[in-house]
């Protein structure tokens, strides 16, 4: 599967784990989306997991974010990864960087699924999505794609 958001994702409470919804899906074999959120694999196999996520920091402070998945709705072992966002540039321009994970897991049984869970320190950050321009595409606030390898 390989799918995005097109809307921007404000983290509700700081400190809250969150889900990272997704909006449209590209193509999808074997994998489906369900509930905006859960990725549902098929067949029980060796499956590949990234994803891209533009974070915002809207305040004039370093942030802190953590991204991580769950596994049929408990956490992944070992796959939290955190990115220190840097004060925004000025009043009217935040700042923003691309947090990228590849994971490779084991889908234990048909129908597993997989979330993409964030948090931050303060519910001043988002995953931003930007609309498009004359000259460029629209930039969704994740994108994220499976593949099964095994």
């Amino acid at each position: 599967i390989s799918l995005y958001s097109s809307a921007s994702q404000q983290l509700a409470v700081s400190g809250a784990a969150q889900p990272v919804t997704y909006t449209s899906v590209w193509a999808s074999k074997g994998i489906s989306l369900v509930s905006g959120s859960q990725l549902v694999m098929e067949k029980a196999g060796t499956y590949q997991f990234n994803f891209v996520a533009q974070v915002e920091n809207t305040e004039n402070a370093v942030h802190d974010s953590y991204f991580w998945v769950k596994y049929n709705g408990s956490n992944f072992p070992n796959s939290a990864t955190q990115m220190s966002l840097q004060p925004r540039k000025n009043e009217s321009t935040p700042s923003a960087q691309l947090m990228t994970v590849n994971i490779v897991g084991v889908a234990q049984n048909d129908n597993d699924y997989i979330e993409l869970y964030w948090t931050g320190d303060s519910d001043t950050i988002r995953l931003n999505e930007t609309q498009a321009t004359a000259v460029i595409p629209e930039t969704p606030s994740v994108i994220a794609n499976i593949i099964r390898v095994g």
